[in-house]
């Protein structure tokens, strides 16, 4: 049997520096999960995309991909991915609960083999 381990969200990508990068501060890289302060940035950052649009001071790409990280961000805020940690402790629990499901089932295997050998031996006690 396999665990089935949804996948987790990824961050935004940090926002190249692009021509938009001159017209504007790009955002810094957010934090692991997005703050709160990550989404005001990443508005304020759309907010002056809208602005720079506006008066033609970027490109229709620049534009979107403004856009994007803003949408990006709030997604990954939202979502509410697994922490990176989490799947390498569960897998590390699963691990060992398997291992000690496995050494029972094997215990018992052993101990039915035992019974039943004792129980087909000639001699056998009761007879």
């Amino acid at each position: 049997m396999s665990l089935t381990v949804m996948p987790v969200v990824p961050l935004p990508a940090k926002t190249p520096n692009s021509v938009f990068s001159n017209v504007t501060n790009v955002p810094p890289t957010p934090q692991d999960l997005p703050s709160d302060d990550d989404a005001v940035q990443a508005h304020q950052y759309t907010e002056n995309a809208i602005i720079a649009k506006r008066q033609d001071l970027i490109d229709d790409p620049s534009f979107v991909e403004a856009l994007r990280y803003q949408n990006d961000l709030l997604l990954a805020k939202s979502a509410h991915p697994i922490p990176p940690w989490f799947t390498q402790a569960m897998k590390a629990f699963l691990d060992d609960i398997k291992q000690h499901i496995k050494v029972t089932i094997q215990d018992a295997i052993d101990e039915l083999k035992e019974t039943v050998k004792d129980e087909l031996s000639p001699g056998r006690k009761g007879e």
